[in-house]
């Protein structure tokens, strides 16, 4: 899990390393700790494409948006002025017409006082968590 500092200071990373997987949403019953809620498109592959778009943020802020391979890793950077946020957006789309396959919303934990978060090593929907940076590893 992505740890939380209790100063305050660094309770947030300015960086998260994910790896595409290609997977479906998780059963319903399965989805918790870490993500929020995960919808699989009407009309999506049954496995998702060896290439996709990845968005990653919240609101309007974008820690990344690009195209992704399947086993390939990606990294959420901050924008210099936030670092990134405790939920995080994540959309799933085909890279040529950008059809969208998966949304799926992430619970980092790392300021959260539920000590619900992302585990290191986990797949969450078509991604598995694979490493953060926090400000002081800088």
């Amino acid at each position: 899990m992505v740890p939380n500092d209790p100063s305050g200071d660094l309770s947030r990373p300015n960086q998260l390393r994910f790896v595409y997987n290609g997977e479906k949403c998780p059963p319903r019953d399965a989805v918790g700790t870490g993500i929020i809620s995960c919808i699989d498109a009407a009309g999506a592959p049954s496995t998702l494409p060896n290439h996709v778009t990845v968005e990653a943020g919240l609101v309007f802020v974008n820690f990344f948006d690009g195209l992704v391979f399947k086993g390939s890793d990606f990294v959420l950077e901050s924008d210099g002025d936030n670092n990134i946020f405790d939920v995080v957006d994540f959309v799933i789309r085909d890279s040529n017409n950008h059809e969208v396959y998966q949304t799926f919303r992430l619970q980092n934990g790392c300021s959260s006082d539920t000590n619900q978060g992302i585990v290191l090593g986990q797949s969450y929907a078509s991604v598995t968590f694979s490493g953060f940076r926090c400000q002081h590893d800088i």
